[in-house]
């Protein structure tokens, strides 16, 4: 493997993640991204347990987050600004209303993914596509990727380290487009200096998503060779 996994690659390229991680921590059996694309492609039937406690336990996470919403609503109730908490109702409602449907979604693919695992045939639910790709899940850590990108073998395991770090590429390059936007819009004010701090933030998300696509280039160039 070469070297480029073992110094600052890693560390660069989850910048872009850094502030996704929720203010909580999750669950023991809610995985990382990165492992739910991987047990995906492998589907063997440890692999399903797996991932049927992984959408339970997400399930659970998005019902508490469904009625965070709620009592959220609930809270604009009778207040001296009618209009504006009227408002504020309706979107915590719509809000309370997705994290509902997500839970429900969650609990037909946990159901199904514990019957493939004990061997029985089942119809896929409809609608799990994104959490498939790892939506809900936490970001995977350093460590995570690193040993990942050692232990990786199999064709399908290196498309799926190719995609990650795609869309490592493609998530620093749209800091990089926005911290680039803001430092321009500080230069020439009262608060120019802070152009300084953006100015810093570009050049690292740059050089993560330049990182990031070699990564990919190479875990695609393995992925073609081992099949």
């Amino acid at each position: 493997m070469k070297s480029i996994y073992r110094g600052g690659l890693v560390a660069v390229v989850l910048l872009s993640f850094s502030g996704m991680a929720a203010a909580q921590p999750a669950p023991a059996a809610i995985l990382n991204s990165l492992d739910v694309t991987q047990l995906v492609a492998r589907a063997g039937p440890a692999d399903r347990v797996r991932l049927a406690a992984h959408f339970s336990a997400l399930a659970d996470q998005y019902a508490i987050e469904a009625t965070r919403h709620e009592r959220m609503a609930r809270s604009f109730a009778g207040t001296s600004r009618p209009q504006l908490d009227a408002s504020m109702t309706m979107h915590c409602r719509q809000l309370a209303a997705l994290a509902l449907e997500s839970a429900a979604t969650l609990r037909e693919l946990a159901a199904y993914q514990a019957q493939l695992g004990r061997g029985i045939t089942s119809q896929a639910p409809a609608n799990g596509t994104r959490f498939y790709a790892g939506e809900g899940a936490t970001p995977p850590s350093a460590t995570d990727v690193r040993t990942w990108v050692a232990e990786a073998k199999t064709s399908d395991e290196h498309r799926v380290l190719a995609d990650y770090f795609t869309a490592v590429a493609n998530r620093n390059a749209a800091t990089e487009a926005t911290h680039r936007l803001m430092a321009n819009t500080y230069r020439g004010t009262k608060i120019e200096s802070s152009a300084a701090h953006c100015d810093r933030l570009v050049r690292l998300s740059r050089d993560g998503a330049k990182e990031a696509r070699v990564a990919a280039a190479l875990q695609n160039q393995m992925a073609e060779a081992g099949r």
